[in-house]
């Protein structure tokens, strides 16, 4: 009778060892195959995904615009700039003028893609107040406008022969009449 038990364990052990072998080597085939299945995927993800496009700035020219609401192009920076008025500054005397920027390139433009705007009056150049100026600060989307706003040291009355830049285009003209 012994010999029978042990007969018969002998046999579910190696029934056992057989199923536990079979299971084995099918999930370690499965694993292969799922691992280069996934490489293949990735690979072909990875190849065909695009790159984030980058702000790049062009060096160019300066454009002389007359002063003007309608919109004028930076060829440099791919911005698009629209004066929208000139106001006395009530946050900290002197004139604010509004400017409209849109961001024509693919990628974000950075806050600091461009200089801090300059005004000249009859030669002379200006100083920027902090108070009632609103600058980049923070990029701006692919294709997106925002509104900024830039405050000088002068009398709104004295803008008849005045130069305002920003970026690449240079304002010419009475900012008065505006």
């Amino acid at each position: 009778m012994h010999s029978r038990i042990c007969e018969g364990n002998d046999l579910n052990a190696t029934r056992w060892m057989k199923a536990t072998s079979a299971a084995t080597m099918l999930a370690l085939a499965l694993a292969a195959c799922g691992n280069s299945e996934s490489s293949e995927q990735a690979a072909s993800i990875s190849a065909s995904a695009h790159a984030t496009p980058t702000f790049e700035a062009k060096e160019v020219d300066t454009k002389q615009v007359d002063v003007t609401t309608d919109a004028q192009h930076d060829d440099g920076l791919n911005m698009t700039v629209r004066l929208q008025n000139v106001t006395y500054n009530n946050q900290g005397g002197g004139t604010v003028i509004y400017v409209l920027v849109t961001n024509d390139n693919d990628a974000a433009m950075p806050a600091g893609a461009f200089a801090d705007p300059t005004l000249t009056v009859d030669g002379e150049k200006i100083d920027r107040i902090e108070n009632g100026t609103e600058d980049l600060e923070l990029p701006l989307e692919s294709h997106a406008s925002t509104n900024l706003a830039y405050a000088f040291d002068v009398a709104y009355g004295n803008l008849s022969d005045a130069e305002f830049q920003i970026g690449n285009l240079k304002y010419k003209g009475n900012f008065n009449n505006l």
